[in-house]
C-alpha cells in the first residue's frame, strides 16, 4: 500500500525556471556538455538546444490533429470516435514532450518559457506545472520504494495484464493528492510557481469551457478522450519502465544502479518520444537534455546493465 501523500521537498529542478540544481542532477560527462544552440532557427527561437525544433514540430502536430479533427467531426458520423482513438498518438507524444520539459528547460528566456508551459498544458490536457510533485520530486527522488507514489510494487494481481491495466486507476488517487498538497503550499507563498500554475489552469479550463459551449460532443471527441488516453499511456509506461527492476541507492548520479530501471531502444520509438525509451539514464541524469541520452545510453548503461532490460522493442516486451 503506499504511504500517505507528503510533498517531497528535494525538488530535481529550480522551480524559478533556471538551472537544475544539485551535483546528481546537473553532472554530464563532458563529451556530452554542450548547452548552446547554435543554429540560426534556434537562435530565432530562443531554444537551448537544437533537437527542441522536433519537439516543437511534434507540439504544432498535436495541435492541427485536433483542428483537423474537430473541423471534420461533423462528417464522420460515428467514425469519429475511432478517431478519437487514434488521437491517443499525438497525445501520447505530448505525454513525453511534457515529461523532457518539466525535468530540462527548453528556452532561454524565462517569459517564453512560461508562455510555452501554458500553451503545453493546453496540449496536455492538464497544468504542467503539477507534473513536479509526482514525477519530479517524489518518483525521481524515492524511485520504487514505499514513499513513492507511483511505484508498481502497489500491483500484486497474478496476472501481469491486470496490473497493467488497472496500475492508472490504482496510483491516480495518490497523484491527485500529491497535486493537491503542491498547490496549497505554493499558493501559501504567492510566488512565481503559483502563478505559473494558475495561467496553465486558466488558459486550459478556460478554453476547454468555450469548446464545451460550442459542442460538448466534438470536444469529447476531439479534445478530451485522445487527452485522457495519452496521460493514462504516460503513467501506465511506468509498469513497463520500472516493474520488476532494482531499487537503486543513490538514486541518481553516477553511482546509480542502471538496473534499476527497463529501457526500450527501438530507434522508431525513441525519435518519436524524444528518446523517452532510454529510462536508466534518465533517472541516472534527471535534468540532462533528452537528445544527449542515446550517447549516453551507449557509454554508462549499456556495458553494465541485464540484457532482459536493454529492450529492443516495447510492443514486443508486452507481448
Amino acid at each position: 500500500m503506499c504511504v500517505t501523500a507528503t510533498l517531497v521537498t528535494r525538488p530535481l529542478v529550480d522551480e524559478n525556471l533556471a538551472e537544475p540544481k544539485g551535483k546528481p542532477a546537473v553532472y554530464v560527462p563532458s563529451a556530452w556538455d554542450k548547452t548552446a544552440d547554435d543554429s540560426m532557427l534556434g537562435k530565432l527561437i530562443g531554444l537551448k538546444y537544437p533537437g527542441d525544433i522536433r519537439t516543437l514540430c511534434f507540439l504544432i502536430a498535436k495541435f492541427a490533429s485536433v483542428v483537423a479533427h474537430w473541423m471534420l467531426s461533423p462528417y464522420l458520423g460515428k467514425w469519429t470516435w475511432v478517431v478519437s482513438v487514434l488521437g491517443f498518438i499525438p497525445a501520447f507524444m505530448t505525454c513525453c514532450i511534457t515529461h523532457n520539459a518539466m525535468h530540462c528547460t527548453m528556452f532561454k528566456n524565462k517569459t517564453a518559457e512560461s508562455t510555452f508551459r501554458a500553451v503545453l498544458s493546453l496540449g496536455l490536457g492538464h497544468p504542467v506545472q503539477l507534473y513536479n510533485p509526482t514525477h519530479n520530486h517524489n518518483h525521481h527522488v524515492h524511485t520504487q520504494t514505499d514513499l513513492d507514489h507511483i511505484s508498481t510494487n502497489q500491483m500484486q494481481y497474478q496476472q501481469h495484464w491486470k496490473n497493467l491495466l488497472y496500475y492508472f486507476f490504482h496510483i491516480i488517487p495518490s497523484v491527485a493528492a500529491l497535486e493537491g498538497i503542491y498547490v496549497k503550499e505554493e499558493w501559501k507563498k504567492r510566488g512565481p510557481t503559483f502563478y505559473r500554475i494558475a495561467t496553465q489552469t486558466a488558459v486550459l479550463y478556460g478554453t476547454w469551457a468555450y469548446l464545451i459551449y460550442v459542442d460538448w460532443q466534438r470536444f469529447l471527441a476531439c479534445v478530451y478522450l485522445p487527452g485522457y488516453l495519452g496521460i493514462y499511456g504516460i503513467l501506465s509506461i511506468s509498469m513497463l519502465q520500472h516493474d520488476g527492476c532494482e531499487v537503486s541507492e543513490p538514486m541518481a548520479g553516477k553511482d546509480m544502479d542502471v538496473n534499476s530501471a527497463r529501457n526500450f531502444v527501438d530507434p522508431s520509438l525513441n525519435y518519436f518520444t524524444m528518446n523517452n525509451g532510454y529510462h536508466s539514464v534518465h533517472h541516472m541524469f534527471p535534468n540532462t537534455h533528452w537528445t544527449k541520452y542515446k550517447p549516453m545510453h551507449q557509454e554508462l548503461i549499456k556495458p553494465k546493465i541485464k540484457p532482459e532490460l536493454d529492450d529492443p522493442s516495447i510492443l514486443g516486451y508486452i507481448w
